[in-house]
């Protein structure tokens, strides 16, 4: 005789259309795709039917609560050429979004294959623009900004170069690109997933190629490195600076749009004197390439590691040595600019206190910028 009883729903784990076995895979789209697993066509479409309608009922709680995830999320794409040219390398680096990177991934390539070197010849460097493309107004912290597109809506290409020992190391560069699209750095081991070399004139260059969810995003984990130890980076930013300090009378904290920087601010009025404080893992280029890079930002020439080194002073950052350089630009028709940087190397990883702005309004706002460095304790027991 028939049971009146209602139906026994099976196990959660047979019946949950989100729990695959073990032999499926999930894929982006939300759907399960078979990873050797043969699927019998022996079911009827009434008995799938009933299953379904089974799962409804026995589910109807889990389905109710379940949210789909997110698919409108911006991702950001950064595309970047590196030639070593004896004791520099020059970057060719274009960031946007995903889809609009992608439509002129080809273009980059042709473009990237027209450059060439010259170190006798004024510039140094020459290159055939594609048809869309134009040159921007000059600016000190780079050679050259090209823009892509329509005028009201370009992306932007920078071209820049450095130099020192780590100027063309690949590595060092993609990590410090990487939290750039909120990406977590990576070890060597994983380079060969973001990097392929490309045949040029003269040789090759390594292209480097990375999608993320942008600088604001939520960093996901990190990829593990086979035969590699992954550098120790703290956790990325989340908006609280990740060490204590005493915020000066008068400065502004604001989040870095470029999520960049742990903590920045604005000193006195208006936003013309910018404090930021960054980390990187590992040597992030060094004292010498870092400061040069400073230099290029406000008009000086690079200078020699000897000169660099000889001009740098130590000083005392939360109980670490760290090394202070005091740069001060050309004197132009514009605002004379000066860098007050400091440089820490601590626990594998590269913190970088910069002021920059106006000569005047930086030396205004000096010796709060020493006392903010000052107090700045990685051990909690400072104090905001």
């Amino acid at each position: 005789m028939p049971s009146s009883d209602p139906p026994t729903c099976p196990p959660e784990t047979a019946l949950n259309p989100y729990n695959y076995p073990a032999n499926m895979k999930e894929t982006a789209a939300g759907k399960a795709t078979e990873t050797g697993l043969t699927v019998s066509r022996a079911f009827s479409r009434p008995t799938l039917a009933f299953a379904f309608l089974l799962i409804l009922g026995c589910q109807a709680d889990e389905i109710a609560r379940y949210r789909a995830p997110r698919t409108d999320e911006a991702a950001v794409r950064l595309i970047a050429a590196i030639f070593p040219q004896g004791e520099k390398s020059w970057v060719f680096k274009l960031q946007g979004p995903e889809a609009e990177v992608a439509q002129r991934t080809d273009t980059f390539t042709e473009f990237i294959r027209s450059v060439k070197f010259d170190p006798k010849a004024e510039p140094p460097v020459t290159w055939k623009l594609p048809a869309d493309w134009r040159k921007d107004a000059e600016r000190p912290d780079r050679f050259a900004t090209l823009r892509l597109g329509p005028k009201d809506d370009a992306l932007e290409l920078t071209v820049s170069h450095l130099s020192g020992p780590m100027a063309g190391n690949v590595l060092a560069n993609v990590n410090r690109w990487r939290p750039m699209i909120g990406l977590r750095p990576i070890a060597e081991a994983a380079l060969v997933q973001v990097t392929k070399k490309l045949a040029v004139d003269g040789g090759e260059v390594v292209i480097v190629d990375m999608s993320g969810p942008g600088g604001s995003a939520k960093m996901p984990p990190m990829p593990p490195a086979t035969g590699a130890k992954p550098p120790t980076v703290p956790p990325q930013p989340t908006g609280a600076a990740p060490f204590a300090f005493r915020k000066p009378d008068g400065w502004t904290e604001y989040r870095d749009p470029k999520g960049v920087a742990a903590v920045a601010f604005h000193a006195g009025e208006g936003d013309a004197v910018e404090i930021t404080v960054t980390r990187l893992g590992g040597p992030a280029g060094g004292l010498v390439a870092n400061v040069n890079r400073w230099r290029m930002q406000i008009g000086l020439p690079e200078t020699s590691g000897e000169e660099v080194r000889r001009d740098a002073r130590q000083i005392n950052v939360g109980g670490s040595v760290a090394e202070y350089v005091d740069l001060l630009g050309p004197a132009t028709g514009s605002a004379r600019q000066r860098i007050v940087g400091i440089i820490l190397s601590r626990e594998d990883v590269t913190w970088f206190f910069k002021m920059r702005g106006p000569a005047d309004r930086v030396e205004q706002q000096l010796a709060a910028f020493q006392a903010f460095v000052g107090s700045v304790r990685f051990d909690g027991k400072g104090g905001q």
